[in-house]
């Protein structure tokens, strides 16, 4: 096309151009008139210049309804839709090319079937995504998948970003940081209650801030021997088993939800305590005090233990060798109380007691064995008894006191406790022998009953001879022996009466005895005693 700029002519033609050019307006100054060629009625391809349409918004490229629609369109850069709102573009002019959408002002849909799938909203609306089986996937083969939602991102050094991933046949939730940025919190949230299960079978939930197994009695936290927590810390209170009542803040409440049962406390795979229906049971090793001296077992009027029962042996105090309460060690059915390194005391305000086969239940006193008789010491304000109960039925009903001690010291046995008269003989019997040199048991005799135990035998006699210068000899007998000869004397006047007394003690097997003066005539005459005048034997048995 040639171009000149040509003076108005009078008849208005340029000069030049061609067969079946026309004349053609090149801008918008007067007189830039060109030769260009005529128009055949349509387009010349390809196109040199842009396809316009006017007015706009008016015409189609094919006819949707007609069947007039192009088979393909190729664009080398942009495919722009409305007024620059729907943009579809790959820059091809910048190092790296991009394919953009655009709605503009609008959403972005991408649909099927006529139904949204993916919906980008406008900025502070949400990317909505609606699949037709209500599934969203990510997916490559067997290729394991990740998902990222960033914080902040630098580049792929320095960033703060959550992941969803697997990796190694397991799948993570996790936050992960790079290079400058900093390590985030993760946070799983419900509205109402959160689960944890595995293996598709119930497991733990979060309710309300508490954690729940989801069936009672069902799960365990760790298993034995292995994969156990280390340490659990607890300001509140720590059930196992039925709550107990009462319970306060920081307690530990272990208990069984049955009436029987054991609960076991132990180390290193063995029981060393064992809790069974109240009592405590000890497999091994013992309870020690971290500080010596400090701590009690019970307290003083309440919170009690009940019984304490040991098979070993009780220590008090805190000397290097304190007084001890045990078993006798040859006879363990005994109470052996011992004080190695001072005296033993038992006081009380009151008085004391010490029972054999009796005790005092605070009403009665009672005896362990009813077939055999009791004994108990009693120690008052200013007394001391012995007291005795024979066997019998239960509740002891009386005592018989054996010996007492009274605040002046005076002493109080039983009759015949200390010593006990046995017989005695008072009288001024008719006696008298003619024959010499043998021993003649006289009347002055007592039959008596021993216990075995020693005999005080007291005698007394007067004897006479019808001869001047007679001697005779005196002696005691038992059971009609003559035993001892006490005494030999002499008289000086005919029929003069000689007095003679004395104390022998002796013993005898136990049983029934005669005790009895013996005399010997040893001068020729006629021996006799002298019956204006009482002889006596006095027969008494000590017995302690």
């Amino acid at each position: 096309m040639s171009r000149q700029l040509v003076a108005p002519l009078a008849a208005g033609v340029p000069s030049g151009g061609s067969s079946g050019q026309v004349l053609t307006k090149n801008s918008g100054t007067s007189f830039d008139y060109a030769w260009a060629p005529g128009s055949s009625g349509g387009l010349t391809l390809p196109l040199t210049q842009n396809l316009t349409f006017s007015p706009d918004s008016a015409w189609n490229i094919g006819d949707g309804s007609g069947g007039s629609k192009p088979y393909r369109i190729f664009a080398y850069s942009d495919l722009t839709l409305g007024n620059n709102d729907m943009q579809l573009s790959i820059d091809t002019l910048s190092t790296s090319s991009s394919l953009k959408l655009n709605a503009g002002a609008g959403d972005l849909r991408l649909e099927t079937n006529n139904l949204d799938r993916l919906i980008l909203g406008q900025t502070g609306n949400p990317i909505t995504i609606a699949p037709a089986n209500n599934t969203v996937e990510q997916r490559n083969g067997t290729t394991a998948q990740t998902l990222r939602i960033y914080n902040t991102y630098t580049n792929s050094s320095n960033y703060e970003r959550a992941t969803l991933s697997w990796s190694s046949n397991t799948f993570s939730l996790a936050t992960e940081y790079a290079g400058t940025a900093s390590a985030r919190s993760l946070v799983l949230a419900a509205a109402n209650q959160l689960f944890l299960r595995a293996g598709g079978t119930s497991g733990w939930l979060v309710s309300t801030g508490m954690l729940l197994a989801e069936v009672d009695n069902t799960y365990d936290i760790g298993a034995s021997g292995a994969t156990r927590p280390r340490d659990i810390y607890v300001a509140g209170r720590v059930f196992v088993g039925a709550p107990q009542p009462g319970a306060l803040a920081g307690d530990l409440s272990v208990s069984r939800t049955t009436a029987s049962g054991v609960i076991y406390f132990g180390t290193n795979g063995l029981s060393f305590l064992q809790l069974n229906a109240g009592n405590f049971n000890f497999g091994g090793g013992g309870i020690r005090f971290q500080t010596d001296n400090t701590y009690d077992i019970g307290a003083a009027g309440t919170s009690r233990p009940r019984n304490e029962y040991l098979a070993g042996t009780l220590s008090l105090g805190t000397n290097a060798t304190p007084p001890t309460a045990r078993a006798v060690p040859n006879a363990t059915t005994g109470l052996l109380l011992e004080s190695p390194g001072l005296s033993a005391q038992m006081a009380g305000k009151t008085g004391g007691t010490v029972g054999g086969n009796a005790y005092w239940d605070g009403t009665n006193w009672q005896r362990y064995d009813v077939a055999q008789p009791a004994m108990h010491l009693a120690v008052g304000q200013g007394a001391l008894s012995i007291n005795y109960a024979p066997a019998g039925a239960n509740p002891i009903s009386a005592w018989t006191q054996r010996i007492g001690i009274d605040a002046t010291g005076t002493v109080t046995l039983p009759a015949g406790t200390a010593q006990q008269a046995l017989g005695q003989y008072v009288g001024a019997p008719t006696f008298s022998v003619s024959a010499v040199n043998a021993w003649t048991e006289t009347p002055v005799k007592v039959t008596i009953t021993s216990t075995g135990a020693l005999l005080r035998i007291e005698y007394s006699t007067c004897w006479k001879h019808s001869a001047a210068n007679a001697t005779c000899q005196i002696g005691l007998g038992f059971d009609g022996t003559v035993s001892i000869g006490l005494l030999e004397t002499t008289q000086a006047l005919a029929t003069a009466s000689i007095p003679y007394s004395g104390v022998y003690y002796t013993t005898l097997a136990a049983g029934s005895h005669t005790v009895a003066i013996f005399m010997i005539n040893n001068s020729t005459g006629t021996l006799s005693i002298d019956n204006g005048i009482n002889s006596t034997i006095y027969v008494t048995e000590q017995r302690c």
